[in-house]
């Protein structure tokens, strides 16, 4: 690989990969940060995004039009739905979008209208990488929404619906950028809360923790690609 890019939404998701980065330097382009720099002998691009899909669909698309990024990795932190315990590392092997829904036009709950898709699979061997990088990395779905989801009611029916063990506010719509331009798409997630009734206590405690727990992990996946 060439250039690999890399996208977080939040400045502390971001911290702990650009401390591993060297011959840095930093670029303001279009409203959005971007770091450029290497792991090893890789060059990588990081994008600083912003929350949600919209500033993720906008990050995703600046990067690969500016940079010409090989393949681009959305990683940072996530809720469990349920399903992972907090600070447990996930290479996801497939996204989808729980907030889109136009089921009232006899359309699956999830489809993206005009891809007439629910589910983008990530990159086969990125998932590998990522797996083997974190050690005991749990495999599975991501669901992308534009809502900090804190209810157990409500991540019990985003796992059941969409089969997903964890729920964020960007991956979904990063794959869908890439998968239009024909890029490959990789997801590193470390849980950070349930997505449950206790998320805003917990994602307080613990969100630096995954952050650490995610640079580390994604820093060393990146040396294996």
């Amino acid at each position: 690989m060439k250039k690999i890019g890399l996208l977080v939404a939040m400045e502390k998701e971001a911290q702990g990969i650009i401390q591993g980065l060297s011959n840095v330097f930093t670029e303001q382009y279009k409203g959005k940060t971007f770091t450029i720099g290497k792991i090893g002998d890789k060059e990588v691009v990081l994008a600083l995004a912003g929350i949600g899909k919209v500033n993720a669909t906008y990050a995703t698309t600046l990067m690969i039009e500016r940079y010409s990024v090989d393949c681009i990795i959305n990683t940072g932190i996530a809720g469990g739905v349920g399903k992972l315990k907090p600070l447990t590392a996930l290479s996801v092997s497939s996204v989808c979008q729980h907030d889109s829904n136009t089921t009232a036009l006899g359309d699956p709950i999830g489809l993206i209208s005009g891809l007439n898709k629910v589910y983008f699979d990530c990159d086969e061997e990125i998932v590998e990488v990522i797996k083997k990088a974190a050690g005991e990395a749990q495999v599975g779905r991501v669901a992308t929404g534009d809502k900090f989801v804190a209810s157990n009611i409500e991540s019990k029916l985003i796992s059941q619906i969409f089969n997903a063990v964890a729920c964020d506010m960007e991956c979904g719509a990063c794959a869908q950028v890439c998968y239009i331009a024909g890029v490959r798409f990789g997801a590193l997630k470390v849980i950070s809360d349930s997505a449950g009734d206790d998320s805003p206590m917990a994602y307080e405690e613990l969100a630096y923790r995954a952050c650490e727990i995610n640079a580390r992990t994604l820093l060393k996946a990146v040396t294996m690609l």
